[in-house]
């Protein structure tokens, strides 16, 4: 899973596709929220913002007061043209980390 994460976060095109499998394995074996949440963030930037969304809903189910995974959600809503609530997790980020949001 932290493979499936750095290379989502670095890696190149073949890379992020193989991030995606990663992710995706990961999410078979044991779906909770933080498989969920790498396998959004490797089909967000593999390019699939649309994909990426639903993962996401569910990596944020529980209401987990993590700055990252709010900032993450707002990136994938914002790529998925759905601007309230990239806004709305931007806005959740900053309140529970504002250095975090700031630096990003």
């Amino acid at each position: 899973l932290e493979l499936a994460r750095f290379l989502a976060d670095h890696g190149d095109g073949a890379q992020r596709a193989q991030a995606v499998e990663l992710a995706q394995q990961a999410y078979a074996k044991r779906a909770t929220i933080h498989t969920a949440d790498v396998l959004a963030w490797a089909l967000y930037r593999n390019g699939d913002p649309y994909a990426a969304w639903p993962f996401m809903e569910e990596a944020l189910r529980l209401g987990t007061q993590d700055a990252a995974l709010h900032w993450r959600a707002a990136e994938i809503a914002r790529a998925a043209d759905m601007l309230p609530l990239a806004e709305h997790h931007a806005a959740a980020a900053h309140t529970i980390n504002p250095v975090l949001a700031a630096s990003r």
